[in-house]
C-alpha cells in the first residue's frame, strides 16, 4: 500500500548484492558450502524476477475480488462486513461534534474548508478535540468554585458574570 523509504530499498538491495557475490563465489569448506557459480546465480536471480512481477497482479487482483467492488456488491452496508474502524464510531463523534457547534453558535466546519474536502481523518481529529474540550469543561464545573458557580448560575437561568481570576 505504501511505498518504503530509500534506506530500506538500499540497504535490500545491498544484503542481496552481498549474499549473490557470497553465494557465487565463496565455498566454506568447515559449513560444507560449495559456490554454485555465476550461470546458476543468473538463473535464481530470474525466477525471483518472474515471480516477483507476477506475485503484485495476483495480489491486487485478490484484493479487488475480496473488496465487493469485482461484483458489485456494496458490503460496507451491512455492519458485519464494514471496513471502517469500531463500526462508525468517528462519524458519529464527527456528526456530534458538529452538532454540538451548531447548538452553541459556532461556525461550522465545513464552512471553513473549501467544498467540503475535509477528510474522514479530519473530522475524527475534530471530534476528538471536541470531546476534549467537553471532558475539561465538565472536570472544570466539578472541580473549581468558579465552576461550581457558573453551573448553578445556568441551572438557575441567572445572568452573572464571574470574575475571570481566581482567588484564596
Amino acid at each position: 500500500m505504501d511505498r518504503p523509504g530509500l534506506a530500506l530499498v538500499a540497504a535490500f538491495i545491498i544484503a542481496q548484492l552481498v549474499a549473490t557475490v557470497i553465494s557465487a563465489t565463496l565455498s566454506w569448506k568447515l559449513a560444507g558450502i560449495k559456490k554454485i557459480g555465476w550461470g546458476w546465480t543468473g538463473v535464481i536471480w530470474l525466477y525471483n524476477i518472474l515471480t516477483y512481477m507476477l506475485l503484485d497482479p495476483i495480489k491486487f487482483g485478490v484484493r479487488y475480488a475480496l473488496s465487493g467492488r469485482a461484483w458489485g456488491l456494496m458490503l460496507d452496508q451491512r455492519m458485519a462486513f464494514s471496513n471502517q474502524k469500531n463500526f462508525g464510531k468517528e462519524a458519529r463523534e464527527a456528526a456530534w461534534a458538529a452538532e454540538q457547534r451548531t447548538l452553541h453558535g459556532l461556525q461550522s466546519t465545513e464552512a471553513k474548508v473549501p467544498f467540503g474536502r475535509n477528510t474522514y481523518g479530519e473530522t475524527s481529529v475534530m471530534a476528538e478535540e471536541a470531546k476534549r474540550r467537553a471532558e475539561i469543561a465538565r472536570l472544570r464545573e466539578i472541580h473549581t468554585l468558579k465552576g461550581k458557580i457558573e453551573s448553578f448560575a445556568k441551572l438557575r437561568g441567572l445572568d452573572i458574570a464571574v470574575h475571570p481570576h481566581y482567588t484564596l
